[in-house]
């Protein structure tokens, strides 16, 4: 899933983008004074949120691919040829970066780093 906020979220969605339990994301709000009305997160809430918490760091395979300009086919070969594994679900930093360090930083974040 994308952070994207133009869309409506239920709560559990937006955990899931931090990694977190929905109690968890809902501690953090309360701490930073955000309280929001029950039901869906519509998109002006989610862009609050995101505002605040910043953006999630975790990425999808799609998203990591589109970094290195690759298929996720691709990448999942790459991966799998260079023995990395990594579990389901939405990639964390820690994995990230340890990609990052096998495949070599891709060009849009070297680009990125020079600023």
């Amino acid at each position: 899933m994308k952070t994207n906020p133009s869309t409506v979220k239920t709560r559990q969605e937006l955990a899931q983008e931090y990694q977190v339990s929905v109690s968890t994301l809902k501690r953090w709000l309360q701490k930073r004074n955000i309280i929001l009305p029950p039901g869906l997160l519509y998109p002006t809430e989610v862009q609050k949120i995101y505002t605040v918490l910043g953006k999630p760091l975790a990425k999808t395979r799609v998203e990591l691919a589109e970094e290195y300009g690759i298929s996720q086919r691709t990448l999942r070969r790459k991966m799998k040829a260079l023995n990395i594994q990594i579990p389901a679900g939405r990639i964390v930093p820690k994995d990230i970066n340890r990609i990052y360090k096998a495949l070599g930083v891709p060009p849009f974040k070297r680009n990125e780093r020079k600023q």
